[in-house]
């Protein structure tokens, strides 16, 4: 199943403050239920519900629309680089609209994903009572 390890959020002036996410949902070793959603090459993939072989899945949450969730991108490709192989890593935007995913990068850093890479129906937002970007499940 996948593992919740931690939760992470920054306010936009860069401080931290208190997680949008519900506490029992992010504690560590918390293990979600499966999710499955379309992924940018196409198709669909699965996490969570027993499908990661015991591993620790990072989450990264985030918005096209959102400076910081772009932004995010090049820090998340520096730990994936740095400690790649020790945990899986998957991205999920809460967009709405495919095209809106796809098409959406100010900051030309989508490019950068090398992991899972997947647009939110919305049950993964509302299963960790997402209401920001870019909060981060570890």
């Amino acid at each position: 199943m996948c593992t919740v390890l931690a939760f992470a959020s920054h306010s936009a002036k860069g401080g931290d403050r208190e997680p949008e996410i519900s506490a029992d949902k992010a504690r560590k070793g918390y293990r979600i239920p499966e999710f499955t959603l379309p992924e940018r090459k196409g198709g669909e993939v699965s996490f969570g519900g027993g499908t990661d072989r015991g591993r620790y899945t990072v989450i990264q949450h985030g918005s096209s629309g959102c400076f910081f969730s772009l932004a995010s991108i090049k820090m998340l490709v520096e730990i994936e680089e740095k400690y790649g192989g020790r945990f899986d890593l998957i991205t999920v935007w809460r967009d709405g609209d495919r095209d809106i995913w796809l098409n959406t990068d100010p900051l030309n850093t989508k490019g950068l994903i090398a992991w899972t890479d997947l647009l939110d129906d919305g049950s993964v937002d509302k299963y960790f009572k997402i209401k920001i970007s870019p909060p981060l499940s570890f």
